[in-house]
């Protein structure tokens, strides 16, 4: 069974959701799932790959056939120069 690194409040069976914890996205090498880039960018995912069309968001990595993921540190790198950008 795979481990799901999910969100940081407990569920009823003591596990973890589907969001990632925010030690994951602390950590540079951790690999984030959309629904956590979402949640951390507070961007949905439609607009999330439009900007990597353009050329304006971390391109995901192709992990499987029908996953992919994007490295933690990479969407904390994009969100610090948007706020450096509005600054």
């Amino acid at each position: 069974m795979a481990r799901d690194l999910g969100r940081a409040t407990p569920t009823s069976k003591g596990g973890r959701g589907k969001i990632q914890s925010a030690e994951l996205l602390n950590s540079d090498s951790a690999m984030l799932r959309m629904a956590s880039v979402a949640e951390f960018t507070g961007l949905s995912q439609a607009t999330i790959y439009r900007r990597i069309k353009d050329g304006t968001f971390p391109a995901q990595y192709k992990i499987g056939p029908w996953a992919a993921r994007w490295k933690s540190g990479e969407i904390r790198a994009w969100v610090a120069a948007q706020t450096r950008a509005v600054q």
